[in-house]
């Protein structure tokens, strides 16, 4: 669940934010003898503290729960025809 929640942030927010928001800034005052293989970039320090926190605070039976809510909806149940000829949605996609 934790790298799902990486993979996630990592690909709703577009490569010119992230490039904006850390570039290649290094973590300041590694440690002597750190992990060679861990953390040197602010932005991975920053995606696994969120993944961290995103765990320690969400349940991921919720997901089980959801995907079956998900599932389970149908719109076009009961035919509701004058709701779907009124519900426009504008929609902006950044690639």
């Amino acid at each position: 669940m934790k790298h799902a929640r990486f993979l996630g942030m990592i690909t709703y927010r577009s490569p010119t934010e992230w490039n904006k928001r850390f570039g290649r800034k290094l973590i300041q005052n590694i440690a002597e003898g750190a992990d060679l293989f861990g953390n040197r970039f602010q932005i991975q320090d920053y995606l696994k503290r969120r993944s961290d926190d995103f765990i320690s605070d969400f349940d991921p039976n919720s997901y089980l729960y959801l995907s079956n809510a998900i599932d389970a909806f149908d719109f076009a149940e009961d035919s509701h025809d004058i709701g779907k000829r009124k519900l426009q949605i504008l929609t902006l996609i950044e690639f």
